[in-house]
């Protein structure tokens, strides 16, 4: 039920605005490289059946703005944009990039919003016409390209009674979002990270060589492949993937309170955590709201999702959440409402249009409430009613697997500065910049598909556990000795 003076509508539209935030949780500049004249290009050009666009063609500037997916745009220049449209010209531009000394990023969709890909000098290999999709329902598989979307998966999918942990926003493509491990919908009964549900790639090596990468073969970039994102030394051509059944009764319940009721939401949050089934997702956000309620503008709320098979099976697995009523006292409350895959892509896509960002993200040894007491208050100050703060406490404990995603800890918080004019570039990023210095002390390490990787050279070393780090690269150099393809951003 609603309670208060929201409608459905108005609720509807606050919970988009709060579930904004996962647009990022479950979805990466540079030196200079001598570039090679205009007659080289000309001879790749001649080679591959995709574009080459140069720094002196008439569309150059507006495709390379359109590689990433936010406004606030990158002001960093390869010397080439590269529109690869089959496996012979990955591997023909590869060869040509290693033979002229030229290194090469790879953008799929460009939902990075630090542009990972786009660097100053050399080129990008742009893969967003690599969309195959099949799927093999009888054995719960699928060869998928790295530019299927994550709403075009689950459609796919779900046509079939099947499922797989997809990004949360559905304009994530599946290429970068796997390789940095994949953080999705539902990982808590489909075998956690997204990318634990890799089976086997197709890729491309630094040496122009299409190879096929499963547990039997080159073991060790399937490793890579699972989680080490910007650091995976190869192109990849397709992902094999393992299917789920799908939930067939999900459900969701949402409570909102005001923020000053921040610090006692977040002492029950690991509370009601400890209690919960594996089949629910919990999630706690703080937000600016889309109208004011009561003279309130922003928020603490508090979303679980139920990935269920029956409507009293979500109901009973629902039921600790109840408890929130007496917690404080929220002012919005839905509880059990029906959802699908289709509604929950809705509800984060509605109210996260084309803006500007600024992001970073955060893993804390501490409780919610250890670090809501260092940062709530600097919340307050969001200059921009559409920023928002994506925190998750796993208070169970966190099965990892032997593989390059490795940092989890209890508390994990993602600010999303977000805003529309140009105008205002300046004090939302001097938000987001003091975000990071009351943060950055108190973290243990950070996600690296979201990580503002430019703030210091540490930061994609602190996205993983030691070990993995160094076999990280151990495996870049093995397979990519001459580093034609770009590092982590900022190392």
């Amino acid at each position: 039920m609603i309670i208060k003076h929201l409608s459905r509508r108005q609720f509807s539209v606050l919970a988009g605005r709060l579930f904004a935030g996962l647009t990022a949780f479950f979805s990466f500049g540079g030196c200079s490289v001598p570039s090679p004249g205009n007659k080289s290009f000309s001879d790749l050009a001649a080679k591959i059946a995709g574009d080459v666009i140069t720094r002196d063609h008439e569309n150059y500037t507006a495709r390379r703005r359109s590689l990433t997916w936010q406004l606030l745009k990158t002001n960093r220049e390869p010397d080439a944009i590269v529109q690869a449209e089959s496996v012979n010209d990955v591997i023909n531009t590869v060869k040509f990039a290693g033979q002229n000394g030229m290194k090469v990023g790879i953008r799929t969709g460009g939902h990075s919003w630090v542009s990972s890909a786009v660097r100053d000098g050399g080129l990008v290999l742009d893969m967003s016409r690599f969309r195959d999709l099949e799927v093999d329902a009888e054995n719960k598989m699928a060869v998928v390209g790295p530019a299927i979307y994550a709403r075009e998966l689950a459609t796919v999918l779900g046509r079939q009674g099947l499922g797989f942990p997809t990004a949360h926003c559905s304009t994530v493509p599946m290429g970068g979002y796997l390789l940095g491990g994949g953080q999705g919908w539902n990982w808590g009964s489909w075998n956690g990270a997204a990318c634990n549900s890799v089976l086997g790639l197709d890729a491309v090596t630094a040496q122009g060589e299409l190879i096929r990468v499963d547990e039997d073969n080159y073991s060790d970039l399937l490793w890579a492949a699972r989680g080490s994102g910007p650091g995976f030394p190869a192109v990849v051509t397709n992902y094999r993937l393992k299917l789920y059944d799908l939930p067939r009764a999900m459900h969701m319940s949402s409570y909102t309170w005001p923020l000053q009721d921040t610090l006692a939401v977040s002492e029950w949050l690991p509370e009601v955590g400890l209690t919960l089934s594996d089949k629910v997702e919990l999630f706690m956000f703080l937000s600016g709201l889309p109208e004011p309620v009561d003279g309130v503008t922003k928020a603490v709320n508090v979303s679980a999702v139920a990935f269920t098979d029956t409507e009293d099976e979500a109901r009973e697995i629902l039921s600790p959440l109840q408890a929130a009523r007496s917690v404080a006292q929220p002012f919005a409350l839905d509880e059990v409402s029906p959802t699908s895959f289709h509604d929950l892509f809705n509800l984060i896509d509605v109210s996260f249009p084309p803006c500007r960002v600024a992001a970073d993200t955060f893993y804390f040894d501490l409780s919610m409430r250890e670090v809501m007491e260092h940062y709530v208050d600097h919340f307050a100050t969001a200059p921009s009613p559409m920023t928002n703060v994506l925190c998750e406490v796993k208070p169970k404990p966190i099965k990892l697997y032997d593989t390059a995603y490795s940092m989890r800890r209890l508390t994990f918080l993602s600010p999303y500065s977000f805003w529309m004019d140009e105008k205002e570039d300046e004090q939302n990023i001097a938000w987001l910049k003091r975000t990071q210095e009351i943060l950055a002390p108190l973290s243990a390490g950070h996600f690296v598909s979201e990580a503002d990787l430019e703030a210091s050279p540490e930061r994609a070393q602190r996205s993983f556990s030691e070990a993995s780090w160094q076999k990280i690269q151990a495996v870049k150099d093995k397979y990519d000795p001459d580093g034609v393809f770009h590092t982590f951003l900022g190392h």
